[in-house]
């Protein structure tokens, strides 16, 4: 058995039956790439419209042409020619009506750059354009964008975009009420710089909707996290005098910080303002309040001591130092 296995093996690696094989498959390419066949071959589409005309409703971006042709011819259309194309010019054309019809016909006479292929047939075999008038819109960009900053990093503020806005221009029933548009979906993970980078607009309704321009550039401010705790932070009463028999403690508070650390080496101690409305301290039943924290931007409180302001009333002939 393994003496017959080794003979096989020989014969297969032999240079005569290696060059036998070569020769068979070449000989069967020949042939095959050089018969005449039928076949279907995707081609992409544009229909260029009147200046004050736009698609309502989506249009295929490639149609199939059903060709005869040789193998050789085929496999250039499929994998070589990337020129071919139905190019649908209507833009001279005076259309009155919502609807309108290009036929077989002439969506054959409108291949182009096909070669020496025979188009027998088209898929679909006629378009219906459902047609309305022109709007145009600007319209904020949203960016659809997921990062995840690195461990000890944070992101500051929101992820932006220049230009903020960008023009939209299509059918006007289709695009009236649109706000925004989305970029393309992009994930950041373990981020640790800001992040300045181009990224282009979502293109899915690229046959009906046109955007100008294409893209925009993302910008991210992504900074190391920082902390930073400020004492003595004076309590400060908005609105009318606080009567006499109301007393409110403490005075002065201390407070833990948190953001990016250019942020946190940017505060100044007048920006940050403790403050308790002399009305909320009068109408007050409980005898405890939380003061406001006004902070500079992008900037958190994690940490306020004491966390309330205690209030109490001095009642007539009450020492103020006996109450707790």
């Amino acid at each position: 058995m393994k003496a017959q296995v080794k003979q096989a093996v020989k014969i297969i690696t032999s240079k005569t039956f290696l060059g036998a094989l070569s020769f068979s498959i070449a000989l069967w390419l020949y042939i095959t790439l050089n018969t005449v066949f039928v076949s279907f071959v995707k081609v992409p589409l544009t229909i260029n419209l009147p200046v004050d005309k736009s698609i309502e409703k989506p249009i295929p971006d490639y149609i199939s042409v059903e060709v005869r042709a040789s193998g050789w011819q085929i496999f250039n259309l499929d994998y070589l020619n990337s020129a071919a194309e139905c190019s649908i010019d209507i833009s001279g054309e005076r259309i009155n009506e919502e609807w309108y019809t290009i036929a077989r016909s002439d969506i054959i006479k409108n291949l182009e750059n096909m070669g020496n292929v025979q188009a027998i047939d088209v898929v679909p075999q006629t378009l219906k354009l459902k047609l309305g008038k022109i709007g145009e819109y600007s319209v904020v960009v949203k960016p659809d964008v997921l990062l995840e900053p690195r461990e000890g990093y944070t992101l500051v503020g929101d992820i932006s975009t220049v230009p903020d806005l960008v023009t939209i221009r299509g059918n006007a029933r289709k695009i009236r009420g649109t706000t925004q548009w989305k970029t393309i979906h992009r994930e950041f993970e373990d981020v640790a710089e800001s992040i300045e980078t181009k990224l282009r607009l979502s293109d899915t309704l690229s046959n009906i909707i046109e955007v100008k321009p294409h893209e925009v550039l993302l910008k991210a401010n992504v900074q190391k996290l920082s902390e930073i705790v400020i004492e003595d932070v004076p309590l400060q009463l908005n609105g009318a005098e606080l009567p006499a028999e109301h007393i409110v403690t403490p005075m002065y508070f201390d407070i833990t910080l948190r953001g990016g650390i250019i942020e946190i080496e940017k505060i100044n101690y007048d920006d940050i303002v403790i403050t308790l409305n002399t009305t909320d301290i009068v109408n007050d039943t409980v005898g405890l309040l939380k003061p406001h924290i006004s902070l500079p931007m992008h900037i958190k409180c994690i940490k306020i001591n004491p966390y309330y302001v205690r209030h109490s009333i001095i009642h007539k002939g009450q020492n103020p130092s006996q109450i707790k």
